[in-house]
């Protein structure tokens, strides 16, 4: 993922709501809880996990502002993206995530959800294209690794 997004609309493209949501969190801390984030954008809590959890931007512009907002995301904010794209170009381990409590039921879900878009993403970008044959087919490796992950948590919802 990099910074070249010229756009504002481009970057919700790029960043949908579950990727904005898993990124919120205190300075290298804590995630941010949901009961933080509706009260600093007036969402509910409810509105505030949903939207966490979506892959499109289907709320209105104010509703997006106010998440985005809450979330201490800016996508106007060059260094902010800038270092945003950095951290997950470094493959993160998402140990705020993972160190809580939701993390098999909500977290990890959301996770290979967010981790299926940017990998289909990057294989329908020209960055892809210009890749090794072997590098290619390392990447496709793993987007086959992810939609197996993807696949089997909807086996599991469904047994659930």
């Amino acid at each position: 993922m990099t910074d070249r997004c010229s756009t504002f609309w481009q970057k919700t493209r790029r960043f949908p709501p579950a990727l904005v949501r898993i990124l919120a969190r205190h300075p290298r801390g804590k995630l941010l809880a949901d009961d933080l984030i509706a009260r600093r954008s007036g969402l509910t809590i409810n509105e505030v996990r949903l939207l966490g959890g979506a892959m499109e931007w289907q709320v209105t512009v104010l509703a997006m502002e106010r998440f985005l907002q809450a979330c201490e995301i800016d996508f106007e904010n060059r260094s902010q993206m800038q270092r945003i794209a950095a951290y997950l170009r470094k493959s993160p381990k998402w140990l705020h995530l993972r160190n809580d409590p939701e993390w098999k039921n909500r977290w990890h879900p959301i996770l290979v959800m967010v981790n299926k878009f940017k990998l289909e993403e990057f294989v329908a970008s020209n960055e892809f294209k210009k890749l090794s044959a072997k590098d290619q087919d390392t990447t496709n490796h793993q987007l086959t690794i992810v939609l197996r992950q993807y696949a089997d948590l909807f086996k599991k919802k469904r047994h659930e």
